[in-house]
C-alpha cells in the first residue's frame, strides 16, 4: 500500500500480526477521540493534533476536539468539560509539552536540564521540538513530575514562547529504562515509524500528521528509526487567543463612556510602616462576565449559542499603596499597576518585594 504526503508517496508494508494485535489493543483502550499513542490517558501526549478536527474557518485550520470520554475525573468522578478548549483554532503557545513512559531512568536518558538550554540543541539531544515551518529547533529543558508514581510524565517546556498558528514536531529518542536498557515505542508509534499498514481506519487517518512531524525531525538530522516518540501540535492563533479578552475589554470601556467606573474607598491606613505614607483600600464595580461572584469555580458565562455576555456588575477589590515620596511632593507620579495570580490576592500589593 501506499500514502500520498505533500511531498511525496510513501509505500507502507504490512505490518505483522502482532504489531495488529499490539494496535488493536491499544485502540481498544483509547475511548474515542483520545490518541492511542498512549492509553494512559486520552489526552497523552499533550498538546497533540490528535486531539483536533479540521475547520476551514478557522485561522489554524484545526479546531481543538478533547472528547469527553477519557478526560481526567475529580475525586467525585465528574468529568473535566472540554466545551471551553474546543472553541480554539490550536493550543497554547506556552504550554508545557507532556509524555508519559511506564519505566523511565531520567538521568541515564541524558534529559536536557534548565541549567544546560544550549545542549537542547545539540545533534544528539534526546529531545527535540521543531518548527515545521522553519526547520528551527526550539531550545528547551525536562523536567519529571514527581507526583506521578506509575512511571515518568515528562515536562518538556520551550525556553522561549512559540509561534502562534504554527505546527510543531516533537520528538524523543535514546531514552533508557531502570534496567539499563532502551525505551521501546508503542505499537502504534512504531506503525507509523517503520511505515507498517495497520488496515485500522483509526492510526492510518493519522499518518500523513505523523509524517510530516518524521519529516521535520530528519530535516534536523534526527533518524527517524532511532526515534521512540514523535508527534506533532498546532498553537493557537493570535486572533484566537486575544478575541475574549479584546471583547471583555471593549465592552467595559463602551459602557463606562469614558468615565471612571464606580468606587468606594473602604479602609484607609496611615503610615503603615516607614516609607509607605499610606494604603488605601476599596472596591470598584464592574460588569461580571462569570457565571457566579467571581468565586473559584466559576466560568466564563456563555448563552447557549457560546455568545459571551454580561451578568451583572461585581464589586472587585482593590488595594493601593502610596509612597512617603508621592506624598511629600507635589509632582505627578506615575502609577504602577500589579496584578496577582490565580489564587494570590490584591493585598499582596503590600509585600515587601512588591513595595520595594
Amino acid at each position: 500500500t501506499a500514502i500520498d504526503t505533500t511531498t511525496t508517496t510513501i509505500a507502507l508494508d504490512v505490518a505483522d500480526a502482532d504489531t495488529i494485535a499490539a494496535v488493536d489493543a491499544a485502540l481498544s483502550a483509547s475511548p474515542a477521540g483520545c490518541d492511542p499513542l498512549d492509553t494512559r490517558q486520552c489526552v497523552l501526549p499533550f498538546p497533540s493534533d490528535a486531539t483536533t478536527v479540521e475547520d476551514p474557518r478557522s485561522r489554524t485550520g484545526r479546531r481543538v476536539a478533547f472528547p469527553t470520554a477519557g478526560l481526567p475525573t475529580n475525586a467525585n468522578g465528574a468529568a473535566i468539560d472540554p466545551a471551553a478548549w474546543n472553541r480554539n483554532d490550536g493550543f497554547s503557545a506556552n504550554t508545557p509539552i507532556l509524555a508519559w513512559f511506564a519505566d523511565l531512568d531520567p538521568v541515564a536518558s541524558d534529559l536536557p536540564s534548565w541549567t544546560d538550554l544550549g545542549a537542547s540543541l545539540d545533534p544528539s539531544a534526546p529531545v527535540a521540538i521543531v518548527d515545521t515551518s522553519t526547520g528551527d529547533r526550539i531550545p528547551l529543558w525536562v523536567d519529571v513530575d514527581p507526583a506521578v508514581a506509575d512511571g515518568s510524565l515528562l515536562a518538556i517546556r520551550p525556553a522561549i514562547s512559540l509561534e502562534a498558528a504554527r505546527t510543531y514536531a516533537v520528538g524523543l529518542r535514546g531514552l533508557v529504562d531502570s534496567a539499563g536498557m532502551p525505551v521501546e515505542p508503542s505499537a502504534v508509534f512504531r506503525a507509523y515509524r517503520d511505515r507498517l499498514d495497520t488496515q485500522r481506519p483509526a492510526v492510518e487517518e493519522r499518518r500523513t500528521d505523523i509524517e510530516s512531524a518524521l519529516a521535520a525531525l530528519g530535516g534536523v538530522g534526527i533518524d527517524r528509526s532511532t526515534l521512540v516518540l514523535a508527534w506533532s501540535f498546532t498553537t493557537a492563533s493570535v486572533e484566537n487567543t486575544t478575541a475574549t479578552i479584546l471583547q471583555m475589554r471593549d465592552e467595559t470601556l463602551d459602557g463606562l463612556s469614558g468615565l471612571t467606573p464606580e468606587f468606594e474607598i473602604t479602609n484607609v491606613t496611615e503610615r503603615p510602616e516607614p516609607g509607605i505614607g499610606r494604603f488605601v483600600e476599596g472596591t470598584y464595580s464592574v460588569p461580571n462576565w462569570l457565571t457566579d461572584e467571581g468565586t473559584p469555580g466559576t466560568v466564563l458565562n456563555r448563552s447557549a449559542d457560546a455568545t459571551l455576555e454580561i451578568t451583572g456588575v461585581v464589586q472587585s477589590p482593590f488595594a493601593c499603596t502610596i509612597p512617603d515620596s508621592v506624598l511629600d511632593s507635589d509632582r505627578p507620579a506615575r502609577a504602577v499597576q500589579y496584578g496577582h495570580g490565580l489564587l494570590g490576592s490584591h493585598l499582596e500589593v503590600g509585600a515587601g518585594s512588591i513595595v520595594a
